[in-house]
């Protein structure tokens, strides 16, 4: 669940501003210019003080510096010396200074977390002294009083006063003016309103770039992370957070507000990310830095304490999260605050009572916060709508259904405008939605209660209408992101609701035997995997369809290659101040590239509607000769099975969970790599009973194309077999994988119908040359000298240039790859199992390539061959997630346009490697089909091997993910038959011709 709440903070993340701008003396016009220009803090301080020092404390001019003093103190995020010096100047609260000096107070009590001061003091000023105030003063009240009503959660209200301050923004202090513009940006953040946020936020950027501000810069860039966090962009959030922060730390490193601040923040994208133990460790980082700042009993503690206590709640460190939310709501109690924020605290107190099965804590907790979130809302809100989820949860906990469906009902109604008849099946419309993935969580916990009550067929069927409903939405939340990374959170988060849906859509076949409810269920398979990697491919396609210049797409890829040469940069430079200023520039790029496509968007719209089109694979057209297909569904504690092949079409619920499967694909490869065979036989039987002996009568043809999912995407199913004796999966079908059936059966009729070898690309970067770079995290990149072999029996068998040792470049493979038909590399790979994008293949350095083509610089490549050979360790190794598979270089490659990719799942032998491709290029001349080579390649190696040999760990890495039955090369073997076929002839004719010739001479 996301807390969107936790970064009502930034408002606070705002820069040093100067004096108001008045008529006075030279002295303070000149400290006053020093302090626009934010040139020197010393200085500054120093000229105002001379002021104080040359006249008597009588004259008005005294008390105009004082308050010029206590103002810088402000601006300068020095806090503790400006309620000092206000209260050694106390008399200033009388007089004609009086509404001058209780605006100071008040602005004081605001970032010492004296929130009832602020507001009294604030409340008078607006009530009865506004006539005191000159315009610049007004301005800082109307700021006062928007962040007074943002801390007590009506963004709303907080909004109109910001707005009051920007519609005059030729009276403001610009520095007051920028932190409007921000705050304005971080109050649409929190309404989930991201363009409008993203556009205010770019006003703060132009007017801190026009003064040459860089502190404030980065504080937008921070705080432009919370766009992307709401936005469920969580690396790209992440990024910004931790670039911003590393540059803050350059440029302030005492700015212990700013900076924890950003700590929190990168605590709360972690926690996002499920990530908890990290998400702890930055929020202390950031707890330690606020105390500093503000003190113990400032308002933000309470939600730094609320944040540590809600990571415990996910770790079940149950007692520490109590303690961390008591001392949140002890916080906010002193302060008398009862804003969405104590309600929050108050909501996670109750999830940890309810762990314990505290029930009736938890219920008064719940209700409690409830009331909060309704008193700060209103009924229908976004927070109102989690309250009512977690009331359903613990009514159903209970075992009170009917209550859990009452408040489940309420969940949804409370995030749509209009009645909704939960009595009979109801359409959401759009546009009534007030936010689309707070509807999608309401509708995924509505949905499995009606499952769950379901008794009969016309209760499934009420539930499978409500999952319609919920897809309908995670739609539309995928087709309204841009970044990767968001589209993948939501894919994550919608697992649950797919996994249910398939359920309830194979229960009702069992009981109707409906061929719709079977294809229902396939595609709701099929729409959760491999989203983000099917878009990319429909938007490769839409830019050419849509008709967008050559001039645009040159200027998309140098914008997308510039932000990757920045990336590259950071990674590697060793001094942190570099880094900070790439980081910088980093940001700067994407933003550019982002307002690129949205640009795109708008005036191309064509591809817009096909790039972000809904494809869904209608199981009826799938016609695969001689080939059956099999596609897994993990859900839990089952696993779905769809079978498709010449005769019909058939699903299967295996009640085998997905850590089971995880545990024996785990002990199986360690087994191999260990080379335990006896674990491996045990291993290999569990999961041959788990998936294939329920499904065998089903298998047909000779091939098979699977598609796995989840912790499938590791497993050779070459090798599976019921026992030792038995022979494997592979004797008796060539395997081919895919990430999805729609992009196994996707068009290519791009394609010519075979291919010029002469077209081939063959690299051996490391036969006998070491790598340039001696290592890399520990690992060497040591020389490969069967490669050499290698790369010439692929070269000799089809025809394809070689390059080796130095000219195996990174930077002639770029170079080259997009007129290839197919590349052969055969070298070292490296799996980052922290970060996938940093995983990459070792060429040979040159130029302004460092020799590792990472797996992010391989996304922005245009590689769409037939086929690509990473002939290297671990080439298809990767961080599984949910729907999309294994984020591995192989995953790169078929992102980049390759219509197959053969890849290994664990280190694999050079020698044996070398020999297994030669035979498999071998046959790929001879016409066989790419997964049938594969499949002959290991069953004739396995045939000439001796016992040690035949070990599934020298030939079940090897797979291939790619269409079956896909021919590269024409039968060369029967060219040359017919060629040798008419030379004879050529040579038969010409005996005859001279015997004739003879014949007439001898007759003469």
């Amino acid at each position: 669940m996301r807390f969107v709440k936790t970064i009502f903070h930034l408002g606070l993340l705002l820069l040093p501003a100067g004096l108001m701008a008045q008529d006075w003396q030279k002295q303070l016009d000149s400290a006053q210019t020093m302090a626009l220009k934010a040139d020197n803090k010393e200085k500054t301080i120093a000229l105002i003080q001379e002021v104080l020092d040359g006249v008597s404390p009588k004259e008005p001019l005294y008390a105009k510096a004082a308050l010029a003093l206590a103002d810088f103190y402000l601006y300068a995020e020095e806090n503790k010396k400006a309620l000092e010096w206000l209260e050694q100047n106390k008399q200033l609260s009388k007089g004609d200074f009086k509404a001058s000096y209780d605006l100071l107070m008040a602005r004081t009590g605001l970032v010492t977390g004296n929130y009832p001061l602020a507001n009294e003091l604030a409340e008078q000023l607006n009530t009865q002294s506004r006539k005191d105030l000159n315009p610049k003063e007004l301005h800082e009240l109307r700021y006062v009083l928007a962040k007074i009503a943002y801390t007590n959660g009506d963004t709303p209200l907080s909004l109109l006063y910001y707005d009051s301050i920007r519609l005059d923004r030729n009276q403001a202090d610009w520095r007051l003016l920028y932190k409007t513009l921000n705050s304005i940006a971080i109050g649409y953040s929190v309404l989930s309103l991201a363009t409008k946020a993203e556009d205010f936020y770019q006003q703060a950027l132009d007017l801190a770039q026009e003064k040459g501000d860089s502190l404030r810069i980065v504080s937008i860039y921070i705080n432009m992370g919370t766009t992307r966090y709401v936005q469920y962009d969580n690396y790209r959030a992440l990024e910004y957070f931790k670039n911003g922060g590393a540059m803050m730390q350059r440029l302030s490193p005492n700015n212990h507000h700013a900076l924890g601040s950003v700590y929190n923040n990168i605590g709360s994208v972690y926690a996002s990310l499920k990530m908890y133990d990290l998400s702890i460790e930055y929020t202390r980082k950031g707890l330690a830095h606020k105390v500093q700042a503000v003190g113990e009993s400032h308002p933000v503690m309470g939600l730094y304490y609320d944040n540590l206590g809600s990571a415990y709640y996910h770790l079940k460190k149950y007692d520490s999260a109590l303690l961390y939310l008591n001392r949140a709501r002890k916080v906010f109690e002193d302060l008398g605050i009862r804003s969405h924020i104590y309600a929050g605290v108050l909501f996670h107190e109750g999830r940890v009572r309810a762990a314990q099965k505290q029930w009736d804590k938890a219920e008064v907790l719940f209700e409690e916060s409830m009331q909060l979130y309704i008193e700060n809302f209103g009924e229908q809100d976004y927070w109102v709508m989690y309250g009512w989820i977690e009331l359903s949860k613990l009514a159903t906990a209970r075992s009170q259904d009917k209550k859990a469906m009452d408040y489940a009902q309420k969940a949804v109604q409370s995030i749509y405008k209009g009645e909704l008849d939960f009595t009979s099946r109801f359409t959401l419309k759009t546009d009534s939605i007030l936010n689309l993935s707070g509807m999608m969580e309401a509708l995924a916990n509505y949905a499995y209660l009606r499952k769950v009550a379901a008794r009969d067929t016309q209760a499934l069927e009420e539930a499978l209408h409500v999952y319609q409903e919920a897809f309908l939405i995670v739609d539309q939340l995928r087709y309204s992101l841009q970044a990767e990374s968001s589209i993948l959170q939501i894919g994550q988060e919608a697992k649950q609701i797919y996994d249910n849906a398939i359920e309830v859509a194979l229960n009702l076949y069992e009981k109707d035997n409906n061929p719709s409810r079977l294809a229902l269920a396939f595609q709701w398979t099929e729409a959760g995997k491999s989203f983000t990697l099917q878009q990319s491919i429909q938007k490769a396609q839409a830019m050419d369809l849509a008709g967008i210049p050559v001039a645009i797409s040159r200027e998309i890829k140098q914008k997308s290659e510039e932000v990757l040469r920045l990336k590259k940069e950071i990674e590697y430079s060793e001094e942190e101040s570099d880094k900070a200023s790439l980081a910088q520039k980093l940001m700067q790029r994407e933003e550019e590239y982002a307002a690129l496509m949205r640009q795109i968007e708008k005036d191309y719209p064509v591809f817009f509607e096909y790039g972000y089109a809904n494809k869904s694979l209608n199981i009826e057209t799938i016609s695969l000769p001689a080939t059956t297909l099999v596609e897994f569904k993990t859900a839990g504690t089952s696993l779905f099975v769809f079978v498709k092949n010449e005769q019909g079409f058939y699903a299967k619920k295996i009640p085998v969970g997905e850590k089971d499967l995880e545990q024996a694909i785990k002990a199986l490869q360690q087994g191999i790599v260990d080379k335990n065979w006896a674990e491996v036989e045990t291993h290999n039987a569990r999961l041959y009973e788990y998936l294939i002996e329920p499904i065998a009568p089903w298998l047909q043809g000779k091939a098979l194309l699977i598609i796995p999912d989840g912790v499938l995407f590791n497993l050779p199913f070459d090798l599976l077999r019921p026992q030792a004796d038995s022979p494997y999966l592979i004797n008796r079908f060539a395997l081919s994988y895919h990430y999805s059936a729609s992009l196994a059966l996707r068009n290519r009729s791009t394609y010519a119908a075979s291919m010029d070898s002469r077209s081939g690309l063959v690299m051996a970067p490391l036969v006998n040359q070491a790598f340039a770079l001696s290592d890399w995290r520990g690992e060497s990149f040591g020389r490969l000298p069967w490669t050499g072999a290698e790369g010439k029996a692929v070269s000799q068998a089809v025809g394809a240039r070689f390059l080796q040792n130095g000219e195996a470049s990174e930077a002639v493979f770029k170079a080259e790859v997009e007129e290839a038909q197919f590349s052969h590399l055969a070298s070292h790979a490296f799996w980052n199992v922290s970060d996938p994008d940093l995983s990459f293949v070792a060429l040979q350095p040159g130029g302004e390539e460092d020799g590792k083509l990472h797996a992010y610089e391989i996304y922005n490549l245009n590689a769409a061959n037939r086929l690509i050979v990473l002939s290297a360790c671990n080439s298809g190794r990767g961080q599984v997630l949910d729907g999309e598979g294994a984020m591995s270089l192989a995953r790169a490659f078929s992102y980049a346009g390759a219509g197959g990719v053969v890849l290994s799942l664990w280190p694999v032998s050079d020698e044996i490697t070398a020999e297994i491709m030669r035979i498999f290029y071998q046959e790929m001349s001879r016409g066989v089909s790419v997964d049938q080579a594969l499949q002959k390649a290991k069953l004739i190696y396995l045939e000439n091997s001796d016992a040690k040999g035949r070990e599934p760990y020298y030939w079940a890495a090897w797979q291939y993910i790619g269409q079956p039955h896909e021919a590269l090369f024409p039968n060369r073997t029967y060219e040359l038959g017919w060629i040798s076929a008419i030379i004879g002839l050529m040579v038969l004719s010409l005996g005859v011709w001279r015997f004739f010739i003879a014949r007439s001479n001898r007759r003469a």
